[in-house]
């Protein structure tokens, strides 16, 4: 019974944090595809899971601020 809760209980928590990932990738990509670059980047930097895709669009946007070494 305690695992069952236990399990439960994480899932819950799980899927709390990607509600909050889909909601960062959203205003990022909303930011980025009308060149507020410092607003997606800081959407992006506040997404936990961070994919392939994600780290991309981080170097774009950092090298497009001329961040060279961060990108």
């Amino acid at each position: 019974m305690m695992t069952k809760l236990l399990i439960i209980i994480f899932i819950s928590i799980s899927s709390y944090a990607n509600i909050f990932d889909d909601i960062n990738i959203y205003k990022a990509n909303e930011y980025l595809n009308k060149g507020k670059y410092k607003e997606a980047l800081e959407s992006y930097s506040n997404i936990e899971n961070k994919t392939d895709d994600i780290n991309y669009n981080i170097g774009n946007i950092l090298y497009k601020q001329k961040k060279y070494e961060e990108a």
